[in-house]
């Protein structure tokens, strides 16, 4: 018998390269959810220098600098945005593309 391999498909939007580093977004979230009360969520927005850049984007203002330095280095958000309503799917979880398109429209990229 001969066994027929399907490719999987692979959730790009779940993981961030940034300078040849693969983070894993729901791991940075993880790790930041002890410290955020509010709606959040982790993306990225394109870099010169890394590639991607981590960027947290939060439904409230917050002072980040309390939390950021208990994360690696390579897992802290570059950039802290605030937006009104995390865009989210009919199920209920973060629309990544939807938010990460958000983001980089906003900016201007």
């Amino acid at each position: 018998k001969e066994s027929i391999l399907k490719p999987m498909k692979v959730l790009k939007d779940n993981i961030i390269n940034s300078g040849g580093v693969k983070i894993q977004i729901e791991e940075v979230e993880r790790l930041l959810r002890p410290y955020i009360s509010c709606n959040y969520a982790v993306t990225s927005m394109p870099d010169p220098k890394f590639g991607e850049i981590i960027v947290l984007v939060i439904e409230r203002e917050i002072d980040s600098s309390d939390f950021l330095n208990f994360l690696p280095t390579y897992y802290r958000p570059k950039k802290v945005i605030k937006i009104d309503a995390i865009p989210l799917t009919e199920t209920g979880k973060i629309n990544r593309p939807v938010l990460k398109s958000y983001i980089c429209n906003s900016i201007g990229i």
